[in-house]
């Protein structure tokens, strides 16, 4: 999304260089459109957005934390809107420091992947965590429970 919203933006300057006004204008509401409120977005893409790396944690935790998700063929959908809101939301900046966590376990030699087993506990383990009434939560790099 945010790639083609670039080429857009690439394109519509190209156009007013060349001083084609109506094709900087067909472009520009192009992209425009891409960003409608109302557009869905898949759980790829807005974990994309989100700077998460699970889009399939993704949907149980939205779901959990009250965003409204929209089902089609057997995919979840969430609105860009809702996805702007959420953005800086505790448990999204939970989502990144789990991320970023796991990236340092890496670093220090974890190169192993993850078990399909381990792989879901895992999912379930951070969902269980962002979507409780009374999660813990990351703060200042120290996880800890939050108080009631």
């Amino acid at each position: 999304m945010i790639t083609e919203l670039r080429e857009d933006l690439r394109t519509a300057r190209s156009l007013a260089e060349s001083g084609d006004m109506v094709g900087v204008l067909r472009t520009l509401d192009q992209a425009l459109a891409e960003l409608s409120d109302h557009r869905l977005l898949t759980m790829q893409e807005a974990a994309e957005m989100l700077g998460v790396k699970s889009h399939e944690a993704l949907a149980p935790i939205m779901h959990g934390n009250d965003v409204p998700l929209v089902w089609r063929a057997d995919r979840p959908l969430v609105a860009l809107s809702d996805v702007e809101r959420v953005a800086d939301s505790e448990w999204v900046r939970d989502m990144r420091a789990i991320d970023r966590l796991h990236d340092l376990a890496d670093a220090f030699g974890s190169s192993r992947e993850m078990t399909q087993e381990e792989a879901a506990a895992d999912r379930w383990a951070m969902h269980r965590r962002l979507s409780a009434p009374h999660a813990a939560t990351l703060s200042g790099g120290f996880l800890h429970q939050a108080a009631s």
